[in-house]
């Protein structure tokens, strides 16, 4: 067993109910934050969360929801995945907003 899948079996350690997908103003992927409440912005203070990386958040995504996730900002194939995760009863959200200069 690869040493990425143990770390990654063993995140997040509660129960999901939020996801952020976070991209560069440039396109690329960033990050995926993973947290306990049906919430992404304005959390309370003290909120735990998981940060994911590409590799770690595309078996992610694709474990919960089948689709693969675009290391590039796609808008209609994230809102596939932010849909096909509300159905599971998680709330999740996407953007390109992440300035890195």
């Amino acid at each position: 067993m690869k040493l990425s899948q143990i770390i990654l079996e063993s995140k997040p350690n509660f129960e999901v109910k939020g996801i952020h997908l976070s991209y560069t103003d440039r396109g690329r992927f960033y990050k995926a934050n993973l947290y306990p409440i049906a919430k992404t912005v304005n959390l309370p203070l003290g909120t735990p969360r998981e940060k994911l990386h590409f590799d770690e958040a595309e078996k992610y995504i694709k474990d919960l929801t089948g689709m693969d996730l675009p290391d590039r900002y796609e808008d209609g194939i994230l809102d596939n995945i932010v849909a096909a995760l509300k159905k599971k009863g998680i709330h999740a959200d996407h953007d390109d907003a992440m300035d890195v200069s």
